[in-house]
C-alpha cells in the first residue's frame, strides 16, 4: 500500500459517440489523485495513533505533588500524579511502562527537600548524577591548578577553624561555590553539605538526596604545595552513598564509583577498574595513619601508641599523607593496604562526612573493608573515625593495635 503496490481505484465511463460508424470506447479515469490518497493515509495513521495513545511519562519532570504508594510504585520511573479521570486508564496500561531491573521507589518527604524531584535508583539516573559530579569537579579543578601555579611557595591562609592546623584558603571557598552552583543548576532541591558552608557545626543526614563537598581535601598539603590534595564529591540517597568522585587535580587522577557498578580511575598512565591489594598481614602492609588536628596530651598519646603498636607487629611501612579522600582512594586502588584516622565529636577532632563519604563507596566497590575503628562494627557516616583495609583479616589486626593504643 505504501510502496507503490496501490492500484488506482477506477471506473469505466462509456462514451457513445455518433460518427459515421457508431462505436463504444471505454476510458479509465481515476477517482482521486495521488496527493489526495497521501492525505487520506496520514489522516488514518493519525486516528490510529490517537486510539492507541498512552500518556508518556518523562523522567524527573514532576510538579510539587506527592505520589502515594498506592499508585503502582514498582512501575513508575518518575512522573506525575494521574488525574482522577485517567486513573482507571493508568492502571490498565501500567504494565506497558518500561521497567528496569533495579528497585524503584518513591522518596519520603524529608526536611530540606521537596518532592519536585523523584529520585530513582536506576542506572540511567545515577549516570546523570555522575556526569554532573565530574563536570563540577573539573570546573573547580581549574581554580586549584591555577592557584597551585608552579608548585613553589605557599598559598595564603584565609583563616583557621578548629585550630592552627585546620586551615582554610580562598581556593577552598571559591571551589565550593563553583561545585554548589553546578549542582543546584541541575538539582535545585537537593541538600548540600559542604565543608566550608557547614564549618564546625554538627550536621544531620536525612533520607533526602544529599551531596557532600570537600572542595580541597588536604588543605595543609595544598598550602605547602605537597601534591597530595583532592576535590571530593559524593551523592547520598536514603543515607546510602550511591555515587562518588575523587579528583586529584595536581596529578590528573580521577577516581569514581557508582553503587553496584565497581570503582574506576582515569589517569595519564591508566584508565580502568581498580581493586584493593588483598594484603592480609601487617608484615606485608603499607598503612596510612594521620595525626589529625588534636594537640592535647590524650591525642598525642593515642597517636604515638598506635604507631608503636604497628611497628611492634612488624608493619612493612607507615605513611602520614594528609588527605583522607586520597588515602582511601589509594587503598581502593591497591597502592597501599590500609588507612585509619580516629576522632570524636566530643573533642571536636577527627574527619567528617565530606572527607570519607565518597571514599566509603570507592572502598566497597573495589572489594575492600570499611569499619568504625572505635567499635570495630559497621561504619557510621555521622561518626568522625574511619578504618579501611584491603581485607577483613588485616582490618582485625589493625583493630587490635588501636584497642591497645587506647588502653
Amino acid at each position: 500500500f505504501f510502496f507503490g503496490s496501490f492500484r488506482m481505484i477506477s471506473r469505466t465511463d462509456v462514451h457513445y459517440h455518433v460518427r459515421e460508424e457508431r462505436s463504444i470506447r471505454a476510458h479509465s479515469q481515476p477517482i482521486c489523485s495521488f496527493q489526495e490518497v497521501g492525505v487520506l493515509v496520514l489522516v488514518i495513521t493519525f486516528v490510529v495513533f490517537l486510539c492507541q495513545w498512552v500518556p508518556r511519562v518523562e523522567p524527573r519532570t514532576v510538579p510539587s505533588l506527592w505520589i502515594p504508594p498506592t499508585v503502582a510504585p514498582n512501575t513508575i520511573r518518575a512522573g506525575i500524579m494521574p488525574t482522577p479521570q485517567r486513573k482507571t486508564r493508568f492502571h490498565q496500561i501500567k504494565n506497558d511502562f518500561v521497567t528496569r531491573s533495579t528497585s524503584f521507589r518513591l522518596p519520603r518527604p524529608t526536611l530540606g527537600a521537596t518532592n519536585e524531584d523523584i529520585i530513582v535508583s536506576d542506572s540511567e539516573f545515577l549516570d546523570e548524577v555522575l556526569q554532573v559530579a565530574r563536570d563540577a569537579l573539573h570546573e573547580a579543578a581549574n581554580v586549584v591548578t591555577r592557584a597551585w601555579g608552579t608548585g613553589v611557595g605557599r598559598s595564603d591562609v584565609d583563616y583557621t577553624k578548629s585550630g592552627s592546623a585546620d586551615l582554610v584558603t580562598i581556593t577552598d571557598q571559591e571551589c565550593e561555590q563553583i561545585i554548589s552552583r553546578k549542582i543546584r543548576s541541575k538539582f535545585p532541591n537537593h541538600v548540600i553539605i559542604g565543608e566550608e558552608a557547614a564549618g564546625g557545626d554538627r550536621y544531620n543526614l536525612t533520607n533526602a538526596p544529599t551531596w557532600t563537598i570537600d572542595p580541597v581535601d588536604g588543605t595543609t598539603n595544598f598550602v605547602h604545595r605537597w601534591p597530595w590534595t583532592a576535590l571530593l564529591l559524593s551523592f547520598i540517597v536514603d543515607q546510602q552513598v550511591v555515587v562518588a568522585v575523587t579528583y586529584d587535580a595536581i596529578n590528573d587522577e580521577l577516581y569514581w564509583a557508582k553503587k553496584g557498578s565497581g570503582a574506576f580511575v582515569s589517569s595519564p598512565r591508566y584508565t580502568g577498574p581498580i581493586r584493593v591489594s588483598g594484603t592480609d598481614t601487617l608484615d606485608k602492609a603499607v598503612v596510612i595513619m594521620e595525626v589529625g588536628y588534636g594537640r592535647d596530651d590524650a591525642s598525642i598519646t593515642r597517636i604515638t601508641n598506635s604507631l608503636a603498636g604497628l611497628m611492634r607487629r612488624n608493619v612493612r611501612s607507615v605513611r602520614m599523607a594528609g588527605s583522607c579522600g586520597l588515602n582511601m582512594a589509594a587503598v581502593a586502588s591497591g597502592k597501599v593496604d590500609a588507612f585509619f584516622e580516629e576522632g570524636e565529636w566530643g573533642s571536636a577532632a577527627g574527619i567528617k562526612i565530606w572527607d570519607f563519604a565518597g571514599g566509603k563507596l570507592l572502598i566497597e566497590e573495589a572489594g575492600g573493608v570499611i569499619l568504625d575503628p572505635s567499635s570495630g562494627q559497621k561504619f557510621d557516616l555521622l561518626g568522625r573515625s574511619v578504618l579501611v583495609a584491603s581485607s577483613q583479616a588485616l582490618a582485625v589486626q589493625i583493630l587490635e593495635v588501636l584497642k591497645e593504643a587506647r588502653s
